[in-house]
């Protein structure tokens, strides 16, 4: 994929007169109000003849981005301010992804009006970041890069392992729970597939010899059929039992929907104070590297 991108690239741009690279890898910082600063980390800053000015950035997506999300991206556009600062002799600035995966190229701009507004937008936002004092974790392939492992809580306990001898590692407590839970769990999966099965060889059995109840050493189980409905899952069928006045009868609240709404604070403040919030645990199991 890699020679393909950059031989499609090469073929489409050269001899690459259509642009004067200013910089690559760009390592500088935009001003912001209250010292703050932006990291300013230009894949490519171009310009051409009549003096605009190009932030390229590149991309291996196996999608397209939309119009309409290249309008809203913050990060290149945040740029812009910078090289508008940096470079006043610019006549305009253009914001360019080049999709390699497409050999397509993609261009989105801002007004004067649109930069100033999102410069208030991204400060505002690193005001709130700042004032927060709850940080839960998010565990995804970032992780491999960040420096705050040792204090993470999703991380430190795999940094105390990384430096416990093989001994010190086997007699960890957590790394005991851990395997004892796993050990119990894969024993669980393979009960359960083997339930299911045998209750599948009983149906047979029951059925083959006309019964309705099955003996054993101790217990006995009982075979007997049940109806199951399939309705359709669809906006018509929702509103015919409106109309037929079953749906607020039938109807179930989804509970993690309501949730979501709930800690989002996307519920009206009446449903709110009748809402009492109580901090639950669950435990997942997952690959030690996943």
């Amino acid at each position: 994929m890699g020679k393909k991108f950059i031989a499609d690239y090469y073929d489409h741009y050269k001899p690459f007169d259509q642009l004067t690279t200013i910089g690559l890898e760009t390592q500088d910082q935009l001003e912001l109000s209250q010292n703050w600063k932006y990291h300013v980390r230009i894949d490519r800053l171009s310009k051409n003849k009549e003096g605009v000015y190009y932030i390229c950035d590149y991309k291996t997506n196996s999608q397209l981005k939309a119009q309409e999300e290249l309008d809203q991206d913050r990060q290149l556009a945040m740029y812009s301010l910078w090289v508008r600062q940096r470079y006043p002799d610019a006549k305009d600035v253009k914001l360019m992804w080049f999709f390699l995966a497409f050999d397509q190229e993609m261009i989105s701009e801002r007004n004067t009006e649109q930069l100033q507004k999102l410069k208030l937008d991204t400060e505002s936002l690193i005001k709130e970041i700042e004032a927060c004092e709850n940080f839960p974790t998010e565990v995804n392939s970032l992780c491999n890069w960040c420096v705050y492992k040792s204090m993470c809580p999703a991380w430190k306990h795999d940094v105390e392992l990384e430096a416990k001898t093989p001994k010190q590692f086997k007699d960890d407590d957590g790394v005991k729970l851990v395997d004892e839970l796993a050990k119990l769990d894969s024993e669980k999966k393979i009960t359960e597939d083997r339930i299911y099965q045998i209750k599948e060889d009983l149906i047979k059995f029951a059925q083959q010899k006309d019964l309705s109840v099955v003996f054993g050493t101790d217990n006995k189980a009982t075979v007997k059929p049940y109806d199951k409905i399939e309705y359709p899952k669809t906006e018509e069928f929702v509103e015919l039992l409106k109309k037929k006045g079953l749906f607020e009868e039938l109807a179930v609240l989804n509970y993690s929907k309501f949730l979501s709404k709930i800690l989002k604070r996307e519920v009206d403040t009446d449903v709110l104070r009748e809402i009492k919030t109580e901090q639950g645990w669950m435990v997942r199991l997952g690959k030690r590297k996943e």
